[in-house]
């Protein structure tokens, strides 16, 4: 494996049509890694019903493409575009997932993670921040190194993605032994953590969830104004 940062593979699956922002911002990521000498590949698959389908499709055109790190945007994200460029040079530094927190979009909803740490338990979102582990991250934006794929598709058998090729079910959504349906997002990260993986979130990365309006982390907390740093305090 190089030790340089070669390319990008930027996965979407999204509706049929998306926000007008939306290939405004992915266009700058990739002027962006443009100039730092990182091609990119952009592959996108819309209006899927089956989103473990559309989602593993993705990583199957990303891993075929040669990509060392697949970047996931969801097409109702907002985000600076060099934070998803700090956030694919922290995978492949790391050679894992590092993901940024987003937030559900009403007021007061949840958070879009689960930290590996048990309460109580503080963090630092924006200013101060840093890398935090976590158990779960949702995808609607995360860097994942080439070597995750690899790795968790050793257990996994060939599939037939969305274009006649191969790939692999990293996506299939899991059920509990309890009975609890896993979201796509969570079950992927359960496998990447079975293969030995820790998973990461970068608290620096500040992300909007375009609904209403924007939600972004501080509407978990109930609708108060941004703020440059934001300490949580887990209990």
């Amino acid at each position: 494996m190089s030790d340089t940062l070669k390319k990008v593979a930027i996965c979407c699956p999204c509706g049929e049509k998306a926000f007008h922002s939306f290939a405004e911002q992915i266009g700058h990521v990739q002027k962006g890694l443009q100039q730092l000498g990182v091609e990119s590949i952009f592959y996108r698959i819309p209006g899927c019903s089956m989103l473990e389908l559309a989602r593993s499709s993705l990583a199957g055109y990303g891993m075929r493409s040669g990509a060392d790190v697949l970047f996931w945007v969801d097409d109702d994200m907002t985000y600076k575009p060099e934070d998803a460029i700090r956030l694919c040079q922290e995978a492949f530094a790391h050679q894992t997932l590092v993901g940024a927190v987003a937030s559900q979009r009403t007021v007061r909803g949840k958070m879009n993670i689960k930290l590996a740490h048990d309460p109580p338990y503080s963090m630092t979102m924006f200013d101060g921040g840093g890398l935090v582990e976590v158990v779960v991250v949702g995808f609607g934006m995360v860097a994942v190194s080439r070597e995750v794929f690899a790795r968790v598709g050793e257990s996994l058998p060939d599939v037939h993605d969305l274009e006649e090729g191969m790939t692999k079910p990293y996506f299939k959504t899991a059920i509990s032994d309890d009975g609890w349906w896993f979201g796509e997002d969570t079950s992927f990260c359960q496998r990447a953590r079975a293969a030995g993986f820790k998973l990461y979130i970068d608290t620096t990365v500040r992300v909007g969830h375009k609904g209403v309006y924007e939600y972004q982390i501080e509407d978990t907390i109930g609708a108060v104004p941004r703020h440059e740093s934001l300490p949580l305090h887990f209990v």
